[in-house]
């Protein structure tokens, strides 16, 4: 008996379509440290451990603490090298960074905890003086994102461990036996508020009283 092969052509299914937002930045030492950065949101995005909702593969993590580390390096060696020749010709560059509604999306609950933390470190390398220079970054400044680094190498420890067999962070039974909500708890839509925006007041309809029957 002779069975025949048919050959064909592989079915190329596109991959999901993530929501990034544009910033200009000045300071070309900050774009590169950005630059790390945010493809290490990317990867915890797109990573084989954000297909579960509580679990983080060591492969995984070992991957994304790998490249937070060359975020840290990116920076030092800007520090080590601050206050270099710039030229007279400035240039303005631009950083995609995922949305914040992208984050409020991610399902697994370590991902979506670490990526917040390293956008918040972000939106503060964004938002100091220094950002504003072609290359210089004053000391306060630094001393500014140091706090925020220290602050995501913390919240690594706590959800994600050091990626070794039986350190892999917390462990989120909530997460793991409810599954996906749709929608989840936090929504998956955030607002940009300017400083001087007020908050709107919360609209809670009146409760019914509640009879207990005996």
């Amino acid at each position: 008996m002779i069975t025949e092969l048919k050959k064909i052509d592989p079915q190329i299914v596109g991959g999901r379509i993530v929501e990034v937002v544009e910033y200009n930045i000045r300071n070309y030492r900050l774009q590169t440290a950005l630059e790390a950065l945010s493809r290490c949101l990317l990867f915890c995005v797109e990573c084989d451990s954000n297909n579960t909702n509580s679990k983080n593969i060591p492969s995984d993590t070992r991957a994304i603490l790998q490249q937070w580390d060359i975020v840290k390096k990116d920076f030092e060696f800007s520090m080590a090298h601050n206050d270099f020749p710039t030229g007279s010709h400035e240039y303005a560059f631009s950083i995609a960074l995922l949305s914040q509604k992208e984050i409020q999306r991610i399902r697994n609950v370590k991902m979506k905890r670490v990526v917040g933390e390293m956008f918040n470190a972000a939106r503060v390398m964004l938002s100091v003086d220094s950002a504003n220079t072609q290359g210089y970054i004053a000391e306060v400044d630094a001393g500014s994102i140091r706090k925020m680094f220290n602050l995501v190498d913390d919240m690594y420890t706590m959800w994600v461990g050091t990626g070794a067999e039986g350190e892999l962070g917390l462990d989120a039974p909530a997460y793991e036996k409810l599954g996906e909500l749709r929608p989840d708890v936090d929504s998956d839509f955030a607002k940009i508020l300017e400083p001087s925006s007020a908050m709107p007041e919360p609209k809670l309809p009146d409760v019914a009283d509640v009879e207990i029957q005996k």
